[in-house]
């Protein structure tokens, strides 16, 4: 049995691969196995990908006749690993040398089910900029840990036990539904700094900052999702009603700041906003929810309960989020009430 299973899904990244693969092979841990799933690409990954296997034993090259997506390519991975542990290496990204040796190493001491590094990100102009998700994750919350799926190791039994897959039907957002599951279902996760994973900043990136429909819908789906993950969580006891709720309403408000951030549609944004009305009402503590609603985001309650989705847009497009209108909103209200003294 393999110490570390790695998974690099492979699709149209000739340009990026071999320093990809030269740091994985390169590990200082040696018993490690790499599956790589060609996903149907048109440039030259998959000779790339031959070509290393042909040198290196550990490397596993599984060729899609068809391009299925992301979630579909690292499932496919899923099947085949042997590991105590399994990692995930995007192709147009790169590791430390020592990058598993330290994760398996603080896995194995504390018998964690998820250990995870740190994360610097490459930008397109070559600059290097340090991620402080650590930081949050370590000082406030292990929800804080809703992205850089890759800068971690799971172990393999968190994985197959809860039955953790990636969604095949989303653009993006399949590695943050996979994380969110895996997350809610650790109970020891360790953070390691300064051992790094590099994520390279691409113009074509799938992680533009506006989405076009389809992206924008599979967004969307990825919040849908995340609900229904906190709804089983919940019901299965994994989280208190107190994280439940909180959780549950930050994954409503993101959805809300989508409709500013992500898209330039109306049509899209009043989605955004429709969606996150019915996520709202499919809340297995919508009592509690509507109680929070009311003492923090008093006055915009009503317009969920009605339906309203065309005012709540207008109300985080005009405000920007829903902060700002209460804000406002009490301001005139004490206004009101000043002037009925005057």
């Amino acid at each position: 049995m393999p110490k570390v299973s790695v998974i690099i899904p492979v699709y149209n990244t000739e340009k990026y691969l071999k320093k990809c693969l030269d740091s994985v092979v390169n590990q200082t841990l040696k018993d490690i196995e790499i599956i790589c799933i060609n996903d149907a690409s048109t440039d030259n990954s998959l000779k790339i990908l031959q070509d290393y296997a042909k040198n290196d034993k550990r490397i596993k090259v599984i060729n899609l006749s068809e391009n299925k997506g992301a979630g579909y390519a690292k499932n496919i991975g899923l099947k085949v690993v042997k590991g105590e542990y399994i990692g995930f290496v995007d192709p147009d990204d790169y590791i430390d040398l020592n990058y598993y040796e330290e994760l398996y190493k603080k896995a194995i001491v504390k018998n964690a089910d998820v250990v995870k590094c740190d994360v610097i990100v490459v930008e397109t102009n070559n600059e290097k900029k340090h991620s402080n998700l650590n930081c949050l994750i370590k000082e406030k919350s292990k929800f804080y840990f809703s992205y850089e799926y890759t800068s971690a190791i799971y172990k393999f039994s968190l994985i197959f036990d809860n039955y953790i897959i990636f969604p095949e039907d989303l653009i993006v957002g399949e590695d943050v539904i996979f994380l969110h599951k895996a997350v809610i279902k650790s109970h020891i996760i360790e953070i390691i700094n300064n051992i790094n994973y590099y994520y390279i900043r691409r113009d074509n990136s799938l992680n533009t900052d506006i989405y076009d429909e389809s992206r924008m819908k599979s967004a969307i789906k990825t919040m849908e999702y995340r609900a229904q993950n906190y709804n089983q969580a919940f019901l299965d006891g994994d989280i208190t009603q107190k994280v439940y709720l909180n959780e549950y309403l930050a994954n409503i408000l993101s959805l809300l700041q989508y409709t500013i951030t992500k898209t330039n549609e109306y049509k899209l944004k009043l989605l955004c906003a429709k969606k996150a009305i019915e996520l709202f009402k499919m809340c297995l503590s919508r009592n509690e929810l509507e109680k929070i609603f009311s003492k923090k985001y008093d006055g915009i309650l009503k317009y969920i309960k009605n339906n309203d989705t065309k005012t709540i847009l207008n109300i985080y497009l005009k405000y920007k989020n829903i902060q700002n209108f209460c804000m406002i909103e009490k301001l005139r209200e004490n206004v009101k009430r000043d002037m009925k003294y005057v």
